[in-house]
């Protein structure tokens, strides 16, 4: 599983002002589609009580390009921004991106035990099988 949230620690959205009011937009991080806001540890914790093991997690920058254009002063501020997030992704990171895949339940580990008790007892007979 692939997932994109936003991040809910990003300083643009950390002031005493915006932590007191929400106003949701129509594009970013607080648009209309988002129910949830996240940081990197509560969706990390999230998705391991939901059964998931984390295989990798980044954060992405802000899309500095799509706001004001693909222009020197845009891919200078993605620049920082990644520098900025090598020091705390936390608090820099505009997205957070995670790899998680689902960990087996028990009836899936129950289901491959049956099917390679099976798969014994076909090769090898019931008889070669101690009890």
């Amino acid at each position: 599983m692939f997932q994109i949230v936003p991040s809910f620690l990003n300083f643009r959205y950390n002031t005493p002002e915006q932590l007191q009011q929400f106003n949701y937009g129509k594009r970013g991080i607080l648009d209309i589609d988002h129910k949830r806001l996240f940081t990197f540890g509560s969706l990390r914790q999230a998705l391991r009580n939901s059964g998931y093991e984390i295989i990798e997690e980044r954060g992405i920058p802000a899309p500095y390009p799509l706001a004001i254009g693909d222009n020197i002063l845009s891919r200078f501020l993605l620049l920082v921004n990644h520098i900025l997030m090598f020091f705390s992704k936390g608090m820099f990171a505009y997205q957070i991106a995670i790899v998680a895949q689902p960990l087996p339940t028990l009836e899936h580990l129950l289901d491959d035990a049956y099917k390679a008790s099976e798969e014994l007892l076909t090769t090898y007979g019931e008889t070669s099988i101690k009890h």
